[in-house]
């Protein structure tokens, strides 16, 4: 998990830039957040308890999580190669991306729901964490995402920035290449 957890920081930071710390901070405060319900249900009114299991859950979550995250960044870049300022492309590249992230979690939130109906032992337990984890994506998406975002784009001068991260990334294809390769 933490090898993994390290690669994809190094992506999102290689390929997104600025917004891959935007992303690193969503995340981080998703894992707080996960950890916090987590060690709350650990009480004695609920009783639960992490397992290996558990943990796989919180990692594949984290996978969705890391996800809409690229979903979003992907949709703004879109926006702006089709000429919009990145101020004017943050509501649209929302709108669209917001529908697709709703749509994946829901879609992981209905396994989850499905594994835990039908599951014995540690896998309700990798059910739950999924679960759980996959509500609080949208939650932090909605609250912390979102409104970054929307305000990092309003400030002319970290968008005008070489590394804000609305250019092709490191493994993308830049328009000088694009115009190369068609020649």
């Amino acid at each position: 998990a933490i090898a993994g957890l390290a690669l994809l920081f190094l992506y999102l930071l290689l390929y997104y830039r600025l917004l891959g710390i935007v992303a690193w901070f969503g995340m981080s405060i998703w894992a707080i957040l996960a950890v916090a319900l987590i060690s709350l249900a650990g009480g004695e009114g609920i009783g639960y308890a992490l397992t290996l299991a558990g943990v796989a859950g919180l990692v594949i979550s984290l996978g969705v999580t890391a996800d809409s995250y690229i979903v979003f960044f992907e949709r703004l870049k879109d926006e702006v190669r089709g000429g919009k300022t990145a101020r004017a492309a943050v509501q649209p590249a929302f709108a669209r991306s917001y529908k697709t992230i709703i749509a994946a979690d829901v879609v992981a939130g209905i396994a989850a729901v499905v594994l835990y109906l039908t599951a014995v032992s540690s896998v309700r337990g990798f059910a739950l964490t999924l679960g759980v984890a996959t509500l609080l994506d949208l939650f932090v998406v909605w609250f912390f995402k979102r409104p970054t975002v929307f305000l990092l784009a309003r400030n002319q001068r970290l968008v005008s920035l070489k590394g804000f991260g609305l250019e092709a990334g490191v493994a993308g294809e830049t328009d000088d290449a694009a115009e190369g390769a068609g020649a």
